[in-house]
């Protein structure tokens, strides 16, 4: 999907010449998924750990509210509560007046409020009707408008302030204690535009303007710091979130505990920003919450991963007889003719063993094949048609392009006989084999270098076709029945999964990796099958 911009302008006309204006920053919107480590499909509460289902019992929701198509706010709630106090400020865009949040992009779902409990994942949309608001056409009398103007030129005078104890700090000054210098009046951090909100899960591998500002968020705080010197220091943020930002984030989690980790039932830091890390990070650039200096925190140190079980042991081989002394063997009887040795047949040993397409006798589509390693897989992705099915946009076109795209209950018989749904260990499989590393494969988030370009098809987007997997950019259904993101990304099922969570991988325009995810089942992605 390509990124959305939201912008609040500010009327410069009505302040003094003493303020300057306010140039407000640009905020880039990318997918919320799954993260899932997630990009790209929204509901991922926190990592959650491979087949562990109790990691869903207690049911956290995500509601992402929409204006027009960009991201306005992101809350959370568990399953059968309503927000509450969570729910967002009311959007405002001139010449016209907020109505209200609905279920559906054309206003004909049913209303989100406050009180609205939330039963499921969803996506709701700022409705809007014409004419100004009550604010802009309420007359102002000279003495409000003074008033107003005042204010403003305070605020300014406020930040002007904050800039020159930020001086005297550097310049070895002494500052009042109770003195907040790290953020502005109003949120704002100095290296991220204002207005900017994190609106995407990060996690290690991902890449962005946005990781470089969870950088400068943490290094504001000398608990969550990244270090004096080197890469991601301050002064020094990169687009790269990496293993310093991992710590990082999980010394944020760990001082926020209280916020970020108990909601959603968690005793230890992560790393993983999901969404209740975001929505704490998001209050301190709203200035509802302020950034208190502390030392760093103890956090336990992250679980080792559980070693591969050893191979049973090989029996004992047989003890030799005592007897030093073998009659040797009595020679066979030379035949009187020899025979004529018999031709060797060779056997076609490969994974599709010889075959470079398969005919669906089912409705007589074809796939092409592909052998990458010792497997033997579809190139092409599935367009059986089952229920809890559907073509992208509901254009038949994009199905016979692209393929359809599948809930997980509704790809598990979707493949041919002989033929099987992949798991998880079926994609590690291949990641391995095209360069994922070993200490990468169970890991959550993007992994391998240029992995994810070898997938991809070469010449709808940015992949090299090495593989010839031919992955496209076939977008996604989400679970609310929004699609979005064709020609810029595309994901694949596996079988394995929890209650209400599955494992996928995601393929994205402009990252190289390859993504592992959970998202929720309900959602509609693309699947592949591999030979039995």
């Amino acid at each position: 999907m390509k990124g959305n911009h939201i912008m609040k302008e500010y009327n410069k006309k009505e302040l003094k010449s003493m303020r300057k204006g306010i140039i407000l920053g640009v905020t880039l919107i990318v997918f919320t998924v799954l993260a899932t480590g997630g990009v790209f499909v929204h509901g991922q509460a926190y990592p959650p750990s491979e087949n562990n289902d109790d990691d869903y019992e207690t049911a956290l929701y995500t509601v992402t509210f929409r204006d027009r198509a960009s991201t306005y706010a992101v809350e959370n709630a568990r399953q059968g509560e309503s927000l509450g106090g969570d729910m967002p400020e009311d959007p405002e865009r001139s010449d016209y007046s907020f109505a209200e949040w609905n279920t559906q992009a054309d206003g004909g779902g049913e209303s989100f409020t406050a009180d609205t409990r939330v039963e499921m994942h969803m996506s709701v949309h700022a409705m809007w009707s014409d004419g100004e608001t009550p604010e802009e056409t309420e007359e102002r009398t000279p003495e409000d408008q003074k008033n107003g103007e005042r204010e403003e030129i305070i605020k300014d005078l406020n930040r002007l302030e904050r800039v020159l104890l930020k001086l005297k700090r550097s310049l070895g000054g002494e500052v009042e204690e109770d003195v907040e210098v790290e953020t502005e009046e109003d949120g704002e951090i100095e290296g991220i535009p204002e207005g900017f909100t994190f609106d995407r899960n990060l996690s290690k591998g991902a890449k962005g303007n946005d990781v470089r500002y969870l950088q400068i968020l943490l290094n504001k705080d000398t608990a969550t710091k990244l270090g004096d010197t080197g890469a991601g220091s301050p002064g020094n943020e990169t687009e790269f979130f990496g293993s310093i930002t991992h710590d990082g984030a999980r010394r944020f989690q760990q001082k926020y505990k209280d916020e970020v980790l108990k909601p959603v039932g968690l005793t230890n830091p992560t790393g993983f920003v999901g969404p209740q890390t975001r929505k704490k990070l998001n209050k301190i650039l709203r200035g509802e919450s302020t950034i208190e200096p502390s030392s760093p925190p103890e956090i336990p140190p992250e679980p080792e991963p559980e070693p591969e079980p050893e191979p049973e042991d090989k029996p004992e081989p047989e003890p030799e007889p005592e007897d030093e002394w073998e009659p040797e063997p009595e020679p066979e009887p030379e035949p009187e003719d020899d025979p004529e040795p018999e031709p060797d047949v060779e056997e076609d040993a490969s994974p599709c063993e010889g075959q470079r397409a398969f005919l669906d006798t089912r409705d007589s589509q074809e796939y092409s094949l592909v052998e990458v390693g010792n497997q033997c897989w579809m190139a092409e992705n599935m367009n059986y048609e089952v229920g809890e099915s559907w073509c992208y946009g509901g254009d038949e076109d994009n199905c016979d392009d692209y393929g359809r795209l599948y809930t997980f209950n509704a790809v598990q018989d979707i493949c041919p006989i002989n033929w099987e749904f992949p798991s998880d260990n079926d994609f590690k499989e291949m990641e391995r084999y095209l360069g994922v590393r070993q200490d990468e494969l169970d890991s959550t988030g993007w992994r391998g270098t240029d992995v994810g370009d070898k997938l991809k098809s070469r010449g709808e987007w940015d992949g090299t076709g090495e593989s010839g997997f031919s992955a496209l950019p076939t977008g996604v259904r989400e679970y609310t029945g929004n699609f979005y993101g064709i020609e810029s990304g595309g994901m694949f099922w596996t079988s394995t999964g929890g209650v209400s969570f599955a494992w996928a991988r995601n393929l994205y325009s402009g990252f190289s990796g390859i993504n592992r995810t959970m998202i929720p089942k309900e959602s509609g992605i693309s699947a592949r099958c591999i030979k039995e």
